[in-house]
């Protein structure tokens, strides 16, 4: 009977092979432009190859304060029609 593991080992099988296969002719074809070997432990980017990261703006202790307080509003709106519809059922 075949199962769907089996199915699976199976098509882990062949995804193996054609990785061995790739991994060959990308040998290959670095050998020829000279390309360096790609490590089994980083085959991504290096980090000096990533973007820099930008800086965060900042915020005023005032905007903060604004936005704690516009937050705080809300939630106590939240709160109050929740206790509301609570109250009416």
């Amino acid at each position: 009977m075949v199962t769907a593991q089996t199915h699976l080992e199976a098509a882990l099988a062949i995804l193996l092979r054609e990785r061995d296969s790739l991994d060959d002719q990308l040998r290959s074809i670095r050998s020829v432009i000279g390309a360096p070997k790609a490590t089994a432990a980083s085959p991504q980017a290096t980090p000096s190859d990533k973007p820099a990261r930008k800086k965060r703006r900042k915020l005023s202790a005032e905007a903060r304060e604004r936005i704690a307080a516009a937050q705080k509003k809300r939630w106590e709106k939240f709160r109050s029609a929740k206790k509301a519809g609570a109250s009416k059922g």
